[in-house]
């Protein structure tokens, strides 16, 4: 039986389940080990971790080359072929690793000089593992049959093995070198599986065809973008590492390291839905239009909310998550916490309109507006400002991502009929700073019951208002969730 047959119908709203179970293991894992991790290495190890990770970002970077967005995007017109999708897969896979070989000379040569780098060497090295590892790990593969089952069983088991190799073997602030290790366990050991797993799928092997003249060209557009976009994101750290010390790198990672969890849980709305995106844009203009205002809609219904909590816990979390050593960072995740609206939104219109619509251009000459602007704010505002220089810097950079890409995707969707719900949606952050306030009022000195407290309440409130004053996103899922709870208890009987 043709694995592909009924891929079309698969559900979008259980794929965005799966999805965001995934990412919640990603967050519910580092929220048990970085706390562990952060208090044993100290905020000077940690920061070195930090620094050596956004180095290894720019080689994976390189060695990806801009294939995962490519191949879910061409991938998709063969999904339902195994033996196209293979002879193309084929050819993406080849490329990744003609391109993995590449980074990692470009790396070796670069660490034989004599500069900051090398006297982080060796983490740098540990932490280069990943590298081979997320090439062979094919994750698009995955994308372009919205295979999220096995994604979200394949990430437990990782950060499983890797929360028994944390407690076991990180003991204390000489362990940074096996906390790098584990790091790259945590993040894409596991990826082996995914190549055996991938003959499900298609036969994977390295080919002669690759066609590089064809697919070298938009590959490199997607590459320029992916590498703008990471000088905004990561720059910061490694400006940091350089223009101040290795103490407010530590400070800011933590900051980040939230911020970016968050991050990722808003954005597993958009991501599961790219490779269905893709299809209907192919398909029909009328379901790829009515899907991007559903995603639209469900953003904002889910951003606003957890913004406004992680804005005025963000003291509470910081001291829960990695104790008062890392208090400092409060103001930075404040800031950051602010540029999650256009975070989220940038990567709507970038990845999934402007890419699957093959506008990479657009979204190329934004990140580099943004990258050029962020660095240049960087070396204005980290020397004043340290890691609050660096966290204004990134919020800026994604709102300038989201204002130009915009500009060339609404032309794609029609976004109408939003301001009353939006309105709604805002009472519901009236609710949630009262909630707060009235908590504040109260003097709970647990860190972990006051956020528990505090965001349980909130959110209770905030969907009590949607409810209440009929927010049609809202209602949508909350009928469907009544629905199959009914059904179940109909079993049941």
């Amino acid at each position: 039986m043709n694995e592909t047959k009924n891929i079309k119908n698969k559900s979008i709203k259980k794929n965005a389940v799966l999805n965001g179970i995934r990412v919640l293991l990603t967050i519910i894992f580092p929220l048990i080990t970085f706390p562990y991790a952060s208090r044993v290495l100290g905020t000077d190890n940690l920061g070195v971790i930090q620094f050596s990770s956004s180095i290894i970002v720019f080689v994976t970077l390189f060695a990806s080359l801009g294939i995962s967005s490519y191949a879910t995007r061409e991938g998709a017109a063969f999904r339902e072929d195994r033996k196209k999708l293979s002879e193309f897969a084929s050819k993406m896979f080849t490329i990744n690793i003609i391109f993995t070989m590449l980074s990692y000379l470009l790396l070796f040569i670069i660490l034989m000089f004599p500069t900051k780098l090398m006297e982080h060497k060796t983490i740098i090295l540990i932490l280069s593992i990943q590298v081979f590892f997320t090439t062979i790990g094919v994750d698009w593969i995955y994308s372009i049959y919205e295979d999220y089952f096995y994604i979200t069983i394949r990430t437990l088991i990782g950060q499983i093995v890797s929360l028994i190799l944390m407690f076991a073997f990180v003991k204390n602030e000489n362990d940074y070198y096996i906390y790098a290790f584990i790091t790259v366990i945590a993040n894409s050991g596991i990826n082996i599986l995914n190549f055996i797993h991938s003959k499900k799928y298609c036969d994977l092997r390295l080919t002669k065809k690759i066609y590089m003249k064809k697919h070298l060209p938009p590959l490199l557009v997607l590459f320029s973008n992916n590498l703008a976009q990471q000088v905004y994101i990561n720059s910061d750290s490694i400006m940091l590492g350089i223009m101040s010390s290795d103490y407010s790198v530590g400070i800011y990672s933590v900051a980040v390291k939230i911020y970016s969890i968050v991050k990722k849980l808003l954005n597993a709305i958009i991501t599961v839905t790219i490779p269905r995106l893709a299809y209907y844009s192919a398909k029909s203009d009328k379901q790829f239009n009515e899907l991007c205002i559903k995603i639209f809609k469900t953003s904002i219904l889910f951003i606003l909310p957890v913004m406004l909590l992680l804005f005025l816990l963000s003291e509470n979390i910081i001291s829960f998550i990695s104790g008062n050593e890392y208090i400092e960072g409060t103001i930075a995740l404040k800031i950051l916490s602010l540029g999650l609206l256009f975070a989220v939104f940038a990567n709507l219109f970038c990845n999934g309109i402007l890419i699957v619509k093959k506008e990479e251009k657009y979204v190329l000459r934004a990140t580099i507006y943004a990258a050029i602007i962020n660095f240049g704010f960087n070396i204005l505002l980290i020397p004043l400002f340290k890691q609050n220089g660096a966290a204004i810097t990134t919020a800026i950079a994604e709102f300038i991502v989201m204002i130009y890409t915009y500009n060339k995707a609404k032309k794609y969707i029609k976004i109408e009929n939003i301001v009353k719900e939006i309105s709604i949606e805002l009472v519901g952050c009236i609710g949630i700073i009262c909630i707060y306030i009235f908590l504040t009022k109260i003097n709970i000195s647990n860190n972990f019951l006051f956020i528990s407290l505090c965001g349980g309440i909130s959110l209770i409130i905030y969907a009590f208002i949607q409810l209440i004053l009929k927010n049609q996103t809202f209602i949508f899922f909350y009928e469907d969730i009544k629905l199959k709870i009914l059904k179940k208890v109909a079993r049941q009987k």
